[in-house]
Parts: structure tokens; C-alpha cells; sequence
């Protein structure tokens, strides 16, 4: 059984090049062991849903979506949750624009505050939403590149980024910069190097375009979030001078300290058992001791409530003055 590719899915050529036979293949195909899923694509059983779902539609994964396959328990990548599906197709056919959304596997609630890794196609409900679908032919990229059912990543960086929100798109590029400077990234290696990213990749990748400049001159890899990150720079645009990860005595870091008065802690999926909240709690009390003000927003206010977050933050900036 062919183990090679990091995703679980194969093109023909490849599984030629790896001693495959046409007859081993079909014999693969009769145990069901490999599963065709169109004319010179196969796929494992536990192949990645993502990844399978974007060749049965005809193409090939690139975007976002790939950029999160990067990820790894220790160096998450951020996705914009309303990220449209990217596509890549040597040319696009009428065919092809008439598939408009794919149905996207959506991951298992998580277990003790703990999200799936992507990268390893484990982790998926059986439950899907359908994703708007974008479709790229450009740039070319060789064959033997493509033998993954992924894009490399630093064509992926260019399909989606653009399109999503300023501040998710720095998000994206703190996540992938951080992953980047990570020797956890260097899992791809030998014939899976075509899908490890480095910090010169993405840098050279972005300086191409006046957004990708403008992206970059934001960055802060300090940040261990993309809530952190997407709040840090709707802070920056209004204004406020704004840190990253500023210590405490005891060794703990406050995630952002806006205008050196106001220490905002960001809470995200692991701070819902007893015990986080009750450090929660301690910190709070160590940040007033240090005669700063604690605050605290969720995931939903920071996305999908920014008025009321930043009149909350000049709120107590005012109060603390």
C-alpha cells in the first residue's frame, strides 16, 4: 500500500514513478485499498477530505485551505472562517465555473478545548458546508509539483489572501511565518519538499504586490494567535500603539498591551475548564498589581463585534487616564 504522500492521495504519474504498476494499481483498486476518484487520481481511505473533495471537483488544492494543511499541534495556521474554497486546474473550462461551491468536511467538536490538526485529515465530522469555490490556472506550475493534490505553498499564498479581511490576512501570514521559522516545519523533507515553506518563500512570494507589501509592514511573529494578531492590527489602524507578548513578574505574558495601560487577554477555546479560568483569574490580579487594566474578549467580539470592542478599549483607556 502506497504511503508516500503526506494527504493520501496520489496521481498516476506518481505512483508510477514510485514502481507502480498499471496491474498493481487496479489489483489496489479490487481490494479497495486505493479508490479512483476521477481519470488519473487515486486515493487512501483516510485520505484528507479537504484534498480528496478538491480533486473529485475537478481540480486541485490551493489557498487557504492549503496553507492550513501546514499546520502542526505546536504552530497552528489561521484560517478566516469565511475563507472561499481555492482551486487549481492546468485551464479552466466552462466545466469548471459551473462548480461554484464544494462541500468542505467541517471538523469534530474539539475534545478539552483542543482543535483537530488539519494536516492530518483525522479529526472530521461527517457534517460538511458548502464553500464558495474560486478557480485559478495561473501560475503554471510543473507537474512533478503537483503530485499531492496540493499546491506548494508559495503558489498557495497567492490564491485567497488578498480577498479576505486586512487583518485575517495578517493573521494568515503571522501563522505562516511562525510555522516557517519552526524546525517542525522541516517534517517536509526529501520528496515532500515541494510542500515545506520558508520565511524566505513567503517573503519573496508577498513583496511581488503593494498588498503583499502592505501585509508584510504589519507582521509581528510575537503573536501566538490569529485572534491576537486580527485584534493587534484593528487596534494598530485606530491608532493605538500596541505590544505583543509583554511579561509579567511571574513569567507569564500578557497577549496585547494597548497604550501601556491596558492589558487585553484573549479568550479563546482553552479557557472554558475551571482551572484556566481561575488562572485567568490570578493574572488579572497580577496585571492591576503592576498598575495596568485588565481587560478580556472572546472570539466572537473580536470578529464579529469590532465597534463595540474598540468603544470598550477607549472606555478604559479613559477611565485608567
Amino acid at each position: 500500500m502506497p504511503q508516500f504522500s503526506p494527504y493520501g492521495v496520489y496521481s498516476a504519474k506518481s505512483l508510477h514513478d514510485a514502481g507502480y504498476s498499471r496491474r498493481a494499481i487496479e489489483a489496489l483498486m479490487r481490494t479497495g485499498r486505493l479508490t479512483r476518484l476521477r481519470p488519473g487520481w487515486y486515493a487512501r481511505d483516510d485520505a484528507h477530505p479537504w484534498v480528496r473533495q478538491a480533486l473529485i471537483g475537478g481540480g486541485q488544492l490551493t489557498g487557504l485551505h492549503a496553507l492550513k494543511l501546514l499546520e502542526t499541534n505546536t504552530n497552528r495556521v489561521w484560517l478566516p472562517p469565511e475563507a472561499s474554497v481555492h482551486l487549481h486546474t492546468p485551464r479552466v473550462t466552462i466545466a469548471h465555473r459551473q462548480i461554484t461551491s464544494l462541500p468542505l468536511a467541517l471538523p469534530a467538536t474539539a475534545q478539552h478545548g483542543i482543535a483537530p490538526v488539519f494536516s492530518s485529515g483525522q479529526g472530521f465530522s461527517a457534517q460538511h458546508r458548502d464553500v464558495p469555490v474560486r478557480w485559478h490556472q495561473h501560475p503554471r506550475i510543473p507537474a512533478t509539483d503537483l503530485g499531492f493534490g496540493v499546491l506548494p505553498p508559495h503558489a498557495a499564498v497567492l490564491h485567497g489572501l488578498f480577498e479576505v479581511p486586512f487583518e485575517q490576512a495578517v493573521a494568515v501570514v503571522d501563522s505562516l511565518l511562525r510555522l516557517a521559522r519552526s524546525r517542525v516545519n522541516n517534517r517536509y523533507l526529501g520528496r515532500h519538499a515541494v510542500l515545506s515553506l520558508t520565511h524566505a518563500d513567503l517573503i519573496r512570494a508577498l513583496s511581488g504586490s503593494p498588498c503583499g507589501r502592505r501585509i508584510l509592514r504589519y507582521v509581528d511573529t510575537a503573536a501566538e494567535s490569529g485572534l491576537e494578531s486580527i485584534l493587534r492590527v484593528l487596534l494598530t489602524l485606530a491608532g493605538h500603539h500596541v505590544e505583543s507578548q509583554v511579561a509579567l513578574p511571574d513569567g507569564t505574558r500578557i497577549d496585547l498591551l494597548v497604550d501601556g495601560i491596558l492589558a487585553i487577554e484573549i479568550n479563546g477555546s482553552t479557557h472554558l475548564t475551571r482551572e484556566q479560568r481561575d488562572r485567568d483569574y490570578q493574572k488579572d490580579m497580577m496585571i492591576t498589581a503592576i498598575g495596568k487594566v485588565p481587560a478580556r474578549y472572546s472570539y466572537r467580539q473580536i470578529l464579529f463585534d469590532w465597534p463595540a470592542v474598540h468603544a470598550d478599549v477607549l472606555q478604559k483607556i479613559a477611565s485608567a487616564s
